[in-house]
């Protein structure tokens, strides 16, 4: 793998995606948070509601710590202003673009 990715193996890509017997890799800014008002064509994203736990500002990203499951991984978003910001303890529905996983 060329930059960073979350790798979720057997149990854990199972309790997040529901998929078994498979290695899932995600890369951190390939997981969005559903923006309400927002249209989106369901049959495209997985989604699930997960809590964010730990919170780091980097320049123009924010790299947010998120837990489901008992599962922690990573996702960048953009720096878009304090008023796109979410707190640690926040739960946001997340949104995994399906032809952005990579199965193995």
């Amino acid at each position: 793998f060329i930059g960073n990715y979350n790798i979720f193996k057997g149990e854990d890509a199972e309790k997040i995606f529901g998929i078994k017997g498979k290695i899932v890799a995600v890369r951190p800014e390939s997981i969005y948070v559903r923006e309400e008002g927002r249209n989106y064509i369901e049959d495209n994203f997985y989604s699930i509601k997960a809590k964010i736990v730990d919170r780091i500002i980097i320049g123009n990203v924010i790299r947010y710590t998120v837990e489901k499951n008992g599962v922690r991984f990573i996702v960048d978003m953009l720096n878009r202003g304090e008023n796109k910001l979410y707190g640690v303890n926040s739960e946001v529905e997340l949104m995994f673009m399906k032809k952005e996983i990579k199965l193995y």
